[in-house]
């Protein structure tokens, strides 16, 4: 595998943060690829050592499409397609949440909504197979691709070989999961880790509250099980897979990291 960091501040800071790190793989954000020349920002990136591991397209929503998403997933593919490596392209799996695609909401499991968001994938797909780009769909227990058997089904739907997801094992943990993580990530990679095309390293914490509180956390701050995590997912996963480090407090990445690395050399993984 190879080691990443997944931040958005602007090109050069990122180039920056992600020098410091001592990682090779950044993201290429929206206004790289609408704004700026992406000639220019992989020059930029492959003069500091890096490349870009994956391109946002965050914007689209599969259940509730706009002509503006569809756009940016479209100028995101053709800017992966410019690219040497090859970089897959990011977006939600799809939710009906109105503010955002990530939050619950009563029909993000009903059958329809399955359908619905295969439907809406559908001609980016064909876009993106014809480009020669992937596709990375980000599942989540609270939306349309809720676990493992919903995100195979959601893949058959679509049909296409340019259709992968993204292994952030963090958003398909559940309570019944928590105390014995290696589980779930057993089960996540085991059913679908034959069409996982990168992969995000945070963690997950439960909160001291009255009723059950699931939260998202840097990576080892939380209870993931993260030898087991890192060796099971090079196991499964391609050689030039990225594992990008993400949702971390800018203070804390060197911290974070080293932790990653550390964990790496228990599991008897080595990053390219």
């Amino acid at each position: 595998m190879k080691l990443g960091v997944l931040t958005y501040e602007e090109l050069d800071a990122r180039i920056a943060i992600a020098k410091n790190l001592g990682v090779t793989g950044i993201c290429l954000k929206n206004e790289d690829y609408l704004e700026g020349d992406v000639s220019e920002a992989v020059d930029k990136a492959a003069a500091a050592g890096l490349e870009f591991a994956q391109v946002t397209g965050w914007d689209f929503n599969p259940l509730r499409p706009t002509s503006e998403g569809e756009e940016i997933v479209k100028s995101a593919i053709a800017a992966a397609a410019k690219i040497d490596s090859r970089p897959s392209v990011i977006f939600g799996a799809g939710g009906y949440h109105e503010e955002m695609p990530f939050f619950p909401h009563p029909d993000n499991w009903k059958p329809e909504a399955l359908e619905l968001a295969a439907k809406n994938i559908k001609p980016l797909a064909q876009i993106a197979a014809d480009s020669g780009v992937g596709l990375a769909l980000e599942p989540h227990y609270a939306v349309v691709a809720r676990d493992e058997n919903a995100i195979r089904a959601l893949h058959d739907k679509i049909g296409s070989p340019a259709v992968g997801f993204d292994v952030d094992i963090v958003n398909m943990i559940e309570i019944d999961d928590f105390w014995q993580t290696e589980v779930a990530i057993d089960r996540f990679l085991d059913s679908v880790g034959d069409i996982c095309v990168a992969a995000h390293l945070k963690d997950l914490c439960i909160e001291d509250k009255l009723h059950l509180h699931l939260n998202e956390c840097p990576a080892g701050q939380g209870n993931l099980n993260y030898p087991h995590f890192l060796k099971k997912l090079d196991e499964t996963v391609s050689a030039e897979t990225y594992a990008l480090v993400e949702h971390t407090p800018a203070e804390q990445l060197p911290e974070t990291m080293q932790f990653v690395r550390d964990q790496a050399v228990l599991a008897g993984v080595s990053f390219k």
